[in-house]
């Protein structure tokens, strides 16, 4: 025994595909419309400023320059420590970062009737200004780390480095390059 609603919703569909091919035009349309929605999207949504699930605005700061002398700065530190390994020798290193810093902004939740709530940034008055009170600042996360070393041709050298540059910056193994110096 066929199943009725299967036949059904067969003849359904095929009648609305019938429909849609009669009105090619409004279908283009509506298909130009979407892309053009899509397109704008990015325009008008700004990346650097966002509102978590939890109430916690955050927004990314620090200029490009800055977020140069900080993959710098890290850069020099490893340099000296994994230039401390054993069979590394003279050491390079080049961090890219994968983001720029963010900062989470305290909020102040007021409750209104028993399902309503409103949220707004606690500011405070330093002489200088108004200004938001910053909750939290999470760094840049790294996005890879490149090493060229004297010792980088050596299997174990590498092992090693591989391994300390993942445990001191949280990178998976797969995001860190070691090879030898010239």
């Amino acid at each position: 025994m066929p199943n009725t609603n299967s036949t059904i919703d067969r003849q359904a569909l095929a009648r609305l595909a019938a429909g849609a091919v009669k009105k090619p035009g409004l279908l283009f349309a509506l298909g130009l419309a979407g892309m053009a929605l899509i397109l704008f999207a990015d325009l008008f949504d700004p990346a650097d400023s966002k509102t978590t699930g939890t109430g916690e605005a955050t927004a990314a700061f620090s200029g490009s320059a800055e977020l140069t002398e900080y993959a710098d700065r890290l850069s020099s530190r490893m340099e000296e420590l994994l230039s401390g390994v054993e069979g590394a020798g003279e050491t390079r290193v080049m961090i890219t970062l994968e983001s720029s810093e963010e900062t989470i902004y305290a909020l102040d939740e007021k409750r209104g009737d028993a399902e309503s709530y409103e949220w707004s940034h606690v500011i405070l008055d330093d002489g200088t200004g108004d200004s938001a009170l910053v909750e939290t600042t999470w760094l840049p996360e790294v996005r890879g780390v490149a090493v060229v070393c004297q010792g980088g041709d050596d299997a174990a050298v590498q092992a090693r480095l591989t391994e300390m540059v993942s445990v001191l910056l949280g990178v998976s193994t797969n995001r860190i390059s070691i090879a030898k110096m010239s």
